[in-house]
């Protein structure tokens, strides 16, 4: 049997080494390998969105996941979208 045959018919794929866990207690996230950037609220958009301030630039940030989000909040952004918020902080190399 040749390797495309066995693969054709094998229903699980073949171990590239290129897996992480999507799961458990070492599980990320398979876009970005759980990056998220603090961000500070620089602009409130409409009822789900704001435009805030991260060590990457501005961004526009999906806030549909918390509660009210008001101009100067800190928040924790993970692709486009605010997961959590975060409190003040009183030192100033903490905020983006």
């Amino acid at each position: 049997m040749s390797d495309h045959q066995r693969l054709a018919n094998d229903p699980s794929p073949p171990e590239l080494g290129l897996s992480a866990p999507t799961s458990g207690p070492d599980a990320v996230c398979i876009t970005c390998a759980d990056q998220a950037d603090v961000a500070e609220v620089v602009e409130v958009v409409d009822a789900h969105t704001v435009r805030a301030r991260s060590a990457a630039g501005l961004q526009a940030v999906d806030t549909t996941l918390l509660a009210d989000v008001c101009v100067g909040d800190r928040v924790l952004v993970h692709a486009g979208t605010a997961i959590s918020d975060l409190p003040a902080s009183d030192d100033p190399e903490g905020t983006p």
